[in-house]
């Protein structure tokens, strides 16, 4: 797999925004992915609730759950149910975890390796699923990633062009969209939820909800802009 072919797969389920970390030796199942010394992690990936737990030594930890997936050879993904954001206010630091929980398909040796320099690239849907996938040190693609230049930071990611896609402006494919959602008359209200099933709603609000499940993204509490930025 070359790295268009990992992009046109990332753009084939629906991945908007690409991030991408090398790994560093502690960057692990077990000692969770390092995503940034901030929450500044929670405005650049999507997640759900925020709940507050008390370790056994009574230190408090955030936990907030994300819609992860794997994406796998051909193309296909897999969800990774128990994959979390664990906030750490004390440090304070953001890890990842869970995301070979519930697996059979996940880069489990990959992702318990203590190897530096593999790369995690991580695919934002429009519909707040996060689909990921890493390549070790030395596959042709982390070669590829590493030759590139004048790649823009953000947090402890480097944003990466999803390619011909990119090159159409923002606002020109979201009038389109626009357009489209207004061709199609009047739409019942709804909202979409982060496994892609709809679920009626009629609450002041839905106006709102319904136009962004019609333009694929999963009802979520995340204050960033939610389509193209």
């Amino acid at each position: 797999m070359t790295l268009q072919q990992l992009r046109n797969l990332m753009r084939g389920n629906g991945v908007v925004r690409l991030l991408v970390k090398e790994l560093a030796v502690n960057d692990t199942s077990k000692n969770q992915p390092y995503l940034g010394g901030d929450f500044q992690a929670l405005s650049i990936l999507p997640v759900g609730q925020i709940t507050a737990e008390r370790t056994e030594k009574g230190r408090e930890t955030l936990k907030a759950p994300m819609s992860f997936w794997w994406l796998l050879d051909d193309g296909t993904v897999e969800a990774a149910p128990g994959t979390q954001l664990i906030l750490y206010p004390q440090y304070p630091e953001v890890r990842l975890s869970g995301f070979l929980r519930g697996t059979r398909n996940a880069p489990n040796a990959l992702m318990k390796s203590r190897v530096a320099g593999r790369i995690m690239f991580l695919g934002v849907a429009a519909d707040g699923r996060v689909i990921c996938r890493v390549v070790a040190s030395d596959h042709p693609i982390a070669n590829e990633f590493r030759s590139l230049s004048n790649l823009e930071p953000t947090g402890v990611f480097w944003k990466l062009s999803l390619g011909a896609q990119d090159e159409i402006p923002a606002r020109q494919r979201l009038l389109a969209e626009l357009r489209r959602v207004h061709d199609a008359n009047w739409v019942g209200s709804y909202a979409l939820r982060s496994d892609g099933t709809r679920v009626p709603c009629r609450a002041s609000n839905c106006v709102g909800y319904t136009l962004e499940a019609e333009l694929g993204i999963a009802r979520n509490g995340y204050a960033e802009p939610d389509f193209l930025g």
